[in-house]
C-alpha cells in the first residue's frame, strides 16, 4: 500500500508507525496524487474528502480540532482589531479545507464579502491585512506585532462543534489488512505523544507535546462530526463544493 501524508509536524502520530511507502506532499497535492493512481490513500483535506466522494477511514485516524488548534489561524497586522475590517487577504492554498473554512468563517460570521477583498500572493503576503497560514508555518510563526486569531477557536466559538481538517481517505476500498495498519500505528503513535515531541529541538519540545495533546484530536468525536456535517452544508450554500468550480 502507498501512503499519502503531509510534510508537517501534526501528522507524526498517525504515521510514524507506518511500514509501507510514504509519499509527503502539501495537503491540496494529495487528492491529485491520489486521483492519478500515485497513492492508495492519502490524509486528504475534508474539502477534498467532499469534493471528489472519497472513502473515508476516519476510525483509523484524523487531523482535527475541538476548539484552538494552533496551526491554523489568521495573522493580522496590528490596526487590525476585528476580523470585519479585513480589506485584504493571503490564504495559503496548501490546505483547501483551511482555505474554505477562512472563506465560511469570514462570511458568515464578519459579514466579509469575497468579493470586495483584494487577495495577496506568496512573495507579498505581508502587505495583506491579514494572512492565512497553515501546519508548521502557522506553529512556529513568531514575527512580533501580528495578532493571531485561531481558525478551530473561532469555529467552535461560533458552532459549538468541532472541526475536521483531513481523513485517512481512499477512491477504492482498503482491505482489512490495509486498514488494520493504518488503525495500529495511529494506536502506537497515540501511546507515544511524550516520546515523539522528545525528538524535536529542547526549546519547541514544550510547544509540540502542548500541541499533540490539547490542540490537535485524531480520533474522530461527535462534535468533529457534528463540524464536518455543518461545513459540508456550508460549502453547499456558498457553492464552493460545486464540481465545476475551481478549488480556489
Amino acid at each position: 500500500m502507498i501512503i499519502g501524508s503531509v510534510p508537517y509536524i501534526n501528522c507524526l502520530p498517525l504515521t510514524k508507525h507506518l511500514n509501507g511507502t510514504v509519499i509527503k506532499l502539501p495537503p491540496a497535492e494529495l487528492i491529485h496524487a491520489l486521483n492519478n493512481g500515485d497513492i492508495d490513500v492519502g490524509l486528504i483535506p475534508s474539502f477534498s474528502i467532499i469534493k471528489n466522494n472519497l472513502k473515508m477511514h476516519p476510525d483509523a485516524g484524523i487531523i482535527g480540532c475541538d476548539g484552538a488548534v494552533k496551526s491554523v489561524g489568521f495573522f493580522t497586522r496590528p490596526y487590525i482589531t476585528n476580523l470585519s475590517e479585513i480589506e485584504s487577504l493571503y490564504l495559503d492554498k496548501e490546505s483547501l479545507s483551511s482555505v474554505h473554512l477562512a472563506k465560511i468563517i469570514l462570511k458568515r460570521f464578519y459579514g466579509v464579502s469575497l468579493y470586495d477583498l483584494e487577495f495577496f500572493h506568496e512573495d507579498n503576503r505581508e502587505m495583506a491585512d491579514a494572512q492565512m497560514l497553515i501546519g508548521d508555518k502557522a506553529l512556529f510563526f513568531n514575527k512580533p506585532h501580528y495578532f493571531y486569531w485561531d481558525l478551530g477557536k473561532l469555529w467552535k466559538a461560533e458552532t459549538g462543534h468541532g472541526f475536521m481538517f483531513a481523513s485517512w481517505a481512499s477512491k477504492r476500498d482498503l482491505t482489512e489488512a490495509e486498514l488494520n495498519e493504518l488503525c495500529e500505528a495511529k494506536q502506537k503513535g497515540l501511546a507515544e505523544l511524550d516520546k515523539i515531541a522528545l525528538e524535536f529541538e529542547p526549546e519547541k519540545r514544550g510547544l509540540i507535546h502542548n500541541y499533540f495533546t490539547q490542540n490537535l484530536r485524531f480520533e474522530v468525536n461527535d462534535n468533529i462530526k457534528n463540524g464536518f456535517k455543518l461545513y459540508k452544508e456550508c460549502l453547499a450554500e456558498y457553492g464552493y463544493s460545486e464540481k465545476d468550480r475551481k478549488a480556489a
